[in-house]
């Protein structure tokens, strides 16, 4: 609730008239939009950070263990 009250509600505030559907808007909509974001989000590497990939989330989805599997140029050597 911190990131909607401290960063998304002012920034939404300050810019409705340009965003132009305040009132749709809704800190339920926001943790709905975060929770879907944030379930289809990973880690690339210590430069990208989360991220989010098109179609990436459907690579492992046969239950045999990891069939692809990505990695980043970071010179972070835990990541």
């Amino acid at each position: 609730k911190d990131d909607w009250e401290d960063i998304v509600a002012p920034f939404i505030a300050e810019n409705a008239a340009a965003l132009g559907c305040w009132e749709r808007m809704s800190y339920t909509a926001f943790k709905e939009c975060a929770s879907l974001t944030a379930s289809r989000a990973f880690s690339i590497d210590s430069y990208h950070g989360m991220s989010m990939v098109p179609l990436a989330d459907m690579f492992n989805h046969r239950t045999e263990g990891e069939h692809i599997h990505l990695e980043g140029d970071s010179d972070d050597e835990e990541e």
